[in-house]
């Protein structure tokens, strides 16, 4: 759209929907859908069927109508047929209120529209609508859509754009000529055409998609929830940002917001909840803005500091190896880290061995004869160390009020954290049960059946699509989670106090540390938007919405 173009005209005209602002539904009659919602939650009665009432109402009241225009009282007058006027007075104020929360501005013709009103030019507003011009000023408002003249609404002036009337009345209510006014619209017909040919100015906009991942193969059941979520995306997102804050925005985000909710549902007691570090921490920070009155702990953890203390209590290097995860191949270093062997501290050992900290071994090789002398001189240290650690961990647990009926969330997969950390409790006190939340699990995980775990995208035989997904993907996936700090090594005790000691933090010198930054900045913007939309009340997040 040119700017000259439009400057040319003595009066200017924007209209509403779908072009100066937008609505963060897919369709406008999703507004009745929150309307029932927010009814049934503030006065704790269900409307029924108000959702198709409201649309038969709104038929009957334009076939009822003798002048060119419905308002919404005429609705509502209509609805009376269904339910008291009690009620339907405030289903429509319900309404009102809805329509102003979900207009947002539409972004790039909003700033067309401040460009000409910085030239002193003439704006108006026009619009066929229902709604009621007090209504109208409100969006426009809360829109921070300004300085425009006048508004010329068909609901208030019973003349409408679709057959030219309403723009006969402009131009003789301004007592101007057709060739001083031009009309900018997203509709064909009444913004572009009708105009067009009364001799007015018109330009026809379209509607773009901010979106970056949009993803069109949702099942059929999850459309019209996924719709809505994308719509509201695409009118939300700060197109200034880059691409890591977007990808955060439109991917990240209802990722996080629906793992927050899978808590919010499943967990009673939620001062209870600890949040592991690190994939805890910005699932913590999610858990805050949609919870700010609840109290919840973040535990340092890791696989390494969690395990190691439980060591000392395995009598066969197999044992202590089914405690660890492993892939098909290790170097000698990460098995010596992992059961909590210093290097310094088994030199002779792999002297004799002619071991090198750098070679690769394949797992199963670890169980064959030579490797098990090798290991078995290793386990009077790997007990001494794991029994130091033991002795640390359980006063950390004891401090951190690890007690009771505990939830813990971590990003997942197998649960190996959460088993060490019932080992380990249920030496310190039997009054302990933990369940375990996670994003998900994987379906082969060893503990299912030993320990309380529940899955958001996958779990046991559940979703098994997108576990395949998120296998391919998983380095990525879980770099986003990452919190900035380093990996817990294990825990220290100074001045009565435990802390923990970390490896030194992968991404502090890096250049992907802004950009996971930029990703949960993303993410948590959407949660912030999407928990002040009263969108949240149509869409249920699950695996497939989110």
């Amino acid at each position: 759209m040119k700017i000259k173009q439009i400057l040319k005209y003595r009066y200017i005209s924007f209209d509403i929907f779908d072009t100066i602002i937008k609505r963060n539904v897919k369709n406008p009659k999703d507004v009745f859908l929150i309307v029932e919602k927010k009814y049934e939650m503030l006065y704790g009665d269900n409307v029924c069927n108000y959702y198709k009432n409201r649309i038969i109402a709104e038929i009957e009241a334009n076939k009822i109508c003798k002048e060119n225009e419905i308002t919404i009282n005429d609705i509502y007058n209509v609805l009376e047929k269904y339910y008291s006027k009690d009620v339907c007075n405030k289903l429509k104020e319900i309404e009102k209120n809805t329509e102003i929360n979900i207009c947002v501005p539409n972004k790039p013709i909003i700033d067309i529209y401040n460009e000409v009103l910085n030239k002193n030019k003439n704006l108006l507003i026009t619009s066929d609508m229902y709604l009621d011009e007090n209504t109208i000023k409100s969006i426009l408002n809360k829109c921070g859509i300004v300085g425009y003249k006048k508004i010329y609404l068909s609901s208030s002036l019973k003349k409408r754009k679709i057959d030219g009337t309403l723009f006969n009345y402009i131009c003789n209510d301004l007592k101007i000529k057709k060739s001083e006014l031009i009309h900018i619209g997203d509709n064909i017909l009444s913004d572009f055409i009708i105009p067009k040919i009364k001799g007015i100015g018109a330009i026809h906009i379209k509607n773009k998609k901010n979106n970056l991942f949009y993803n069109k193969n949702v099942k059929k059941k999850y459309v019209k929830e996924y719709n809505n979520l994308e719509n509201f995306i695409s009118n939300s997102i700060d197109v200034n940002k880059n691409y890591y804050y977007k990808m955060g925005y439109e991917t990240f985000g209802p990722i996080l917001y629906g793992v927050v909710d899978f808590i919010n549902d499943k967990v009673l007691d939620k001062n209870n909840m600890f949040f592991l570090s690190r994939d805890g921490y910005i699932i913590k920070k999610a858990f805050k803005i949609i919870n700010p009155s609840i109290n919840t702990h973040y535990f340092y953890a890791s696989r390494r500091a969690l395990i190691v203390p439980t060591l000392w209590k395995c009598s066969t290097f197999k044992e202590m190896i089914n405690k660890l995860y492993i892939g098909d191949y290790i170097k000698v270093g990460n098995i010596l880290q992992k059961l909590g062997i210093e290097p310094n501290q088994c030199n002779s050992i792999l002297q004799k061995y002619k071991l090198n900290l750098d070679d690769n071994i394949k797992f199963e090789d670890i169980f064959k004869e030579d490797f098990q002398y090798i290991f078995q001189e290793m386990i009077p240290i790997i007990h001494e160390n794991s029994k130091k650690e033991y002795q640390v961990l359980t006063k950390y647990i004891e401090q951190e009020g690890f007690s009771g009926n505990v939830s813990i969330f971590d990003i997942g997969w197998n649960g190996n954290m959460q088993k060490a950390l019932a080992d380990i409790t249920s030496s310190i006190t039997q009054n302990i049960d933990i369940n375990g939340y996670y994003v998900g699990v994987v379906p082969e995980s060893k503990n299912i059946g030993k320990i309380n775990m529940k899955g958001f995208l996958f779990e046991n035989t559940s979703n098994r699509d997108i576990y395949v997904c998120e296998k391919v993907i998983n380095p990525i996936f879980e770099s986003m989670f990452l919190a900035p700090h380093g990996s817990v090594k294990k825990y220290k005790l100074e001045n009565e106090k435990v802390e923990p000691l970390f490896y030194d933090y992968e991404f502090k010198d890096c250049i992907e540390k802004n950009a996971y930054e930029d990703i949960q900045s993303g993410a948590l913007q959407f949660i912030n938007d999407f928990i002040n939309s009263d969108i949240k009340y149509i869409i249920d997040f699950n695996a497939y919405t989110s």
